[in-house]
């Protein structure tokens, strides 16, 4: 193989890399992002339903988990996500039975549609991150 292709080929083999650290990063950004705008903007009766906003690599969280804080919970959330580098993708449930009707805007605290807000959030983190960033050789 002439030397000119083997170094073409080390720089494609370097940017392959690298894209795959940046889209984790970008990943592991905008699930941070989502998880907390979540866990901020449910409502508060008791905390059942904002305690409960989990995070999963390996398929959705089962289960419920007690009251705790709104910094409990979006800790437990950056445990998981920072912790999954090569994750190819994370699930945000929320296993109160009544997370759909909160949603929906059965509570005056908080309007209805908040789940999807927190998704747009998300979505504009990825719009706005560059995956190649400036100067990359390929």
């Amino acid at each position: 193989m002439p030397v000119g292709s083997r170094k073409y080929l080390t720089n494609l083999r370097e940017l392959a890399e690298g894209l795959e650290d940046r889209v984790g990063t970008v990943l592991q950004e905008a699930t941070e992002s989502v998880h907390g705008t979540l866990v901020l903007g449910t409502p508060v009766l008791t905390g059942f339903a904002r305690s409960n906003w989990q995070v999963g690599t390996n398929g959705p969280p089962s289960g419920t988990v007690p009251i705790r804080s709104e910094v409990e919970t979006i800790e437990s959330g950056q445990s998981v996500i920072r912790s999954a580098r090569r994750a190819s993708h994370f699930e945000i449930v929320n296993n109160a039975h009544y997370i759909g009707l909160l949603n929906a805007g059965s509570s005056r605290k908080a309007p209805a549609g908040f789940v999807q807000k927190a998704i747009r959030i998300g979505l504009n983190i990825v719009k706005q991150r560059r995956i190649l960033r400036s100067g990359t050789r390929y």
